[in-house]
C-alpha cells in the first residue's frame, strides 16, 4: 500500500492582458474535488491568485502575471509536504502557470503525485503529459475520476480502468475518454469552501463577469452541460452535451448555507 493522506489542490497565479482588471473568486471546481476527499483525507486548497492577489509581476508590453511568486508556492508546497497535488488549468492563457507549478512540485520532491485537471487539460491531455512533469491528467469533470485514481494510487493496482483519466505507460499516453457524466448534480456535496480565504473574495469584491450590487457575493454553480456547438467554447467538451441542473432546492439550500455562514448578499 501506498501513503497516501495529504493532498493539495492549487489554482496557479492568473496572467492576463495588462488592459482588463483582476479578478478574484472561489475556485468552485477545486471546492468540489475538496468536498468528495475531505472525509477520507488532509485536504488544503492553495488559492494563489487570490493569496498573492497584490503582487502583479510585468510580463511584457501587453501582459501580467499576478498571484503568489513560484518561490512562495514552492514554498507552501514543501512546508504541508503532499503526497499527490492537483492543479487547475481553466485557460490556455493559464497552461504555463500550471506547467510552472508542477516544475516546482517536482522540485521540491520527485514522488508527489501531479494530476491536473480543466477545461483546457481536458481537451488537449498530450500537451500537459508531453512535459513528463505531470503524471495523471484529468479529462472532464473530475468528483468520481479523482476517487477512483487515489484508490488506485493507495493500492499500487493499475490506471486503465478509470475513465475520464489520461496517463503514460512507458512511452505512450493513455487516454480513457469520460464515459458517464454525473446524472444527479444533488448528491455532490457543496464546495468546501470552508478551505478557502472566504474574506478575501469578499474583500476584493473583483468577481468574473457583471460587478455585483451587494457584498458580500459569491458565485454558485447550479447546473452543468450544454447541448450547443459553440467553437469558442469547452463546455461542452468538459461537462458534456446534455444539460443537467440540481433541484431548486438543492440550490436553496446552499443560498441559504452561504447567507447563513458567510452573510452572502448576492449571488
Amino acid at each position: 500500500m501506498r501513503k497516501i493522506n495529504k493532498i493539495l489542490l492549487i489554482q496557479p497565479p492568473f496572467t492576463i492582458m495588462n488592459m482588463y482588471p483582476k479578478s478574484a473568486m472561489p475556485p468552485l471546481g477545486l471546492g468540489y474535488i475538496a468536498a468528495v476527499l475531505k472525509n477520507k483525507y488532509e485536504v488544503k486548497i492553495l488559492d494563489a491568485a487570490v493569496e498573492g492577489y497584490t503582487n502583479v509581476q510585468k510580463i511584457d508590453e501587453r501582459f501580467i502575471r499576478y498571484g503568489l511568486s513560484f518561490e512562495e508556492i514552492e514554498k507552501r508546497i514543501v512546508d504541508f509536504a503532499p503526497d499527490v497535488v492537483g492543479v487547475s488549468c481553466q485557460f490556455i492563457g493559464q497552461a504555463q502557470n500550471a506547467l510552472e507549478v508542477c516544475r516546482r512540485i517536482k522540485a521540491s520532491d520527485q514522488n508527489i503525485i501531479t494530476v491536473i485537471g480543466g477545461p483546457f487539460p481536458s481537451s488537449t491531455p498530450h500537451y500537459f503529459l508531453k512535459e513528463r512533469l505531470l503524471d495523471a491528467v484529468v479529462i472532464g469533470e473530475g468528483e468520481a475520476t479523482i476517487v477512483r485514481l487515489l484508490k488506485a494510487l493507495k493500492e499500487e493496482v493499475g490506471l486503465s480502468n478509470i475513465d475520464g483519466l489520461a496517463f503514460r505507460v512507458n512511452e505512450t499516453i493513455q487516454i480513457n475518454p469520460l464515459k458517464d457524466f454525473i446524472s444527479d448534480l444533488d448528491t455532490l456535496p457543496f464546495p468546501a469552501r470552508e478551505l478557502m480565504p472566504m474574506e478575501k473574495y469578499f474583500k476584493i469584491n473583483s468577481p468574473h463577469g457583471g460587478l455585483p450590487r451587494k457584498r458580500p457575493n459569491t458565485s454558485i454553480i447550479t447546473s452543468r452541460g450544454c447541448p450547443a456547438k459553440c467553437v469558442f467554447c469547452a463546455t461542452a467538451a468538459f461537462w458534456g452535451n446534455r444539460f443537467r441542473s440540481r433541484s431548486p432546492e438543492n440550490v436553496l439550500e446552499e443560498l441559504k448555507m452561504l447567507k447563513d455562514e458567510y452573510g452572502v448578499r448576492e449571488v
